[in-house]
């Protein structure tokens, strides 16, 4: 009789639910209750994971040595008489070509410096250096350096993005990205738009080194053109994606909403009139049976329990009384009578 009223789990109302059971009158909450929503829960860590920015990490080493091949460069220019002595490699970086005559397939930011006139460029840059000595102009290619130095300090503060990184991650242009040191914690980072981190927009008459020709005298306005497109040819991006961080952030972002609450009232239709009860409603009805299961009182359970044990008794009286009545060979073999009450209990 214990194992019969354990097995029935009398301790318990009855749930009287099933999937695909048809509805004709509706169900109706009979308790006030609350279950988590899903969907509005997904919903809200799906914007905290927008929230999240990229992380990147920034090592500006790879442009300490801009400025010493700006001076080549530069030297390289001093050195010639025309045009057509140049090094190739540093008409290249100039732009002192035309665009019909480029081998290689240059970026936007290189063809938007690119001259429309190579040759009045090269005497546009020539006329920069010279001066009236060899001392001269040696001394103006150093101020030229100075200057250069100073005006690509902010990509070295900044960084500068990989653009395949970027297609590669789908970043758009208003997402935050958390520029972070190589090897510096994540609170050490700050947040930066993506078109902050480009080099075509810093280059820009907007960006940080677009707004900053005025304060570098040396670089003259008419040579802007060139040493942008040396810019963009020579810069390589020093960021690189910090996938492990990213991953981080998000899981921890979204650990941090907590759950979005759906409430019932008592009286609230859980399953609309002449509906089947589909795995969505037999959710619901679970969560309300959960929900009235937690409030019943251990005295209601008690009472409950004695209850179905005074039922299984009477009904061991009755089946007892019916075999030694009619079946006493069934109750004189232990064996058999095991057997019979196993298959009740199961059963």
């Amino acid at each position: 009789m214990v194992l019969l009223a354990v097995a029935l789990q009398s301790w318990r109302a009855p749930f009287p639910f099933r999937r695909g059971d048809y509805v004709p009158h509706g169900i109706a909450a009979k308790i006030s209750f609350e279950r988590v929503d899903e969907k509005e829960t997904d919903r809200a860590r799906d914007r905290a994971e927008e929230q999240v920015p990229f992380v990147f990490r920034n090592d500006p080493a790879r442009l300490q040595l801009l400025p010493e091949e700006f001076r080549a460069a530069l030297a390289e220019i001093a050195q010639t008489e025309t045009l057509d002595d140049v090094d190739p490699a540093v008409r290249r970086d100039f732009g002192l070509y035309a665009e019909e005559d480029l081998l290689d397939l240059p970026t936007n930011a290189q063809l938007t410096y690119l001259a429309s006139d190579p040759v009045k460029r090269f005497n546009a840059l020539r006329q920069s250096i010279d001066g009236p000595n060899m001392m001269m102009g040696r001394q103006r290619i150093e101020e030229m350096v100075d200057d250069f130095s100073k005006f690509i300090a902010p990509l070295q503060a900044q960084g500068v993005i990989d653009l395949e990184d970027v297609r590669r991650q789908r970043i758009g242009p208003h997402q935050q990205i958390l520029v972070v040191p190589e090897s510096s914690e994540l609170e050490e980072g700050r947040r930066v738009l993506l078109s902050q981190l480009r080099l075509d927009f810093q280059l820009s008459e907007a960006g940080a080194l677009g707004t900053s020709w005025l304060s570098y005298p040396s670089l003259r306005p008419e040579i802007h053109g060139a040493v942008s497109h040396w810019l963009a040819r020579r810069v390589e991006p020093t960021m690189h994606y910090d996938q492990v961080a990213t991953k981080e952030a998000i899981r921890l972002a979204r650990e941090r909403v907590p759950d979005r609450m759906e409430r019932f009232i008592e009286g609230d239709l859980l399953v609309r009139p002449r509906n089947t009860i589909e795995a969505e409603q037999l959710s619901l009805l679970e969560d309300e049976y959960a929900a009235a299961e937690q409030v019943i009182t251990l005295g209601s359970r008690i009472a409950r329990m004695s209850i179905v044990f005074g039922m299984i008794l009477i009904l061991s009286v009755v089946n007892g009384y019916y075999i030694i009545s009619n079946e006493p060979r069934l109750a004189r073999g232990l064996k058999r009578l095991l057997i019979y009450l196993s298959a009740i209990v199961l059963t």
